[in-house]
């Protein structure tokens, strides 16, 4: 399968190899803020690779991912 490349919340751009992920785990849940406007964040996802790397990366990220592999 083909690499997928995402956006680390921390702004380093990296290269996915789905076959190679062992779990993607939500370690902040998306926080909508005061009236949706204040305060607010999106969720943030932990990709534990199968080497042992982690990557940090955000909803918008993670949905591009999920997208892609299926």
């Amino acid at each position: 399968m083909k690499t997928i490349k995402v956006e680390t919340t921390d702004g380093h751009s990296v290269e996915i190899n789905p076959d190679s992920i062992s779990e993607i785990v939500e370690i902040e849940k998306e926080d909508p803020g005061f009236l949706g406007i204040f305060g607010g964040h999106d969720a943030k996802y932990q990709v534990n690779m199968i080497d042992g790397k982690n990557y940090e990366i955000d909803r918008q990220e993670h949905d591009k991912l999920q997208q892609q592999m299926s």
